[in-house]
């Protein structure tokens, strides 16, 4: 994902994790510009998005266009609540963290 798609996103917090492993379902041989290599073990990209309630099937939408190729190793996304919120710095904490400050 480009940082054009990635400030479309309606969300209030993006974490890009690099050098992830994922292990999928579809274990196959590929060749990639001329070098030969299993899918059982193969490098990822993690996203993890923090946003709030109303951003996130626009989020989700915005994900499945960018990263949908249509080849086995597109990806999962999964969804899941956040109990709470705490910001260190001020103290807050609940939704009032996540609101856009500007």
């Amino acid at each position: 994902m480009s940082r054009k798609h990635c400030s479309s996103l309606t969300s209030t917090g993006l974490s890009i994790t690099n050098n992830v492993h994922g292990i999928g379902q579809s274990r196959e041989e590929r060749i990639y510009r001329g070098v030969q290599y299993s899918t059982d073990v193969i490098e990822r990209v993690a996203l993890t998005i923090v946003c709030r309630d109303q951003f996130v099937e626009p989020t989700v939408k915005v994900i499945l266009d960018v990263a949908h190729t249509g080849e086995v190793g597109d990806g999962r996304i999964f969804v899941s609540e956040m109990i709470d919120t705490w910001s260190i710095r001020t103290g807050e904490h609940g939704d009032t963290v996540l609101r856009d400050k500007k």
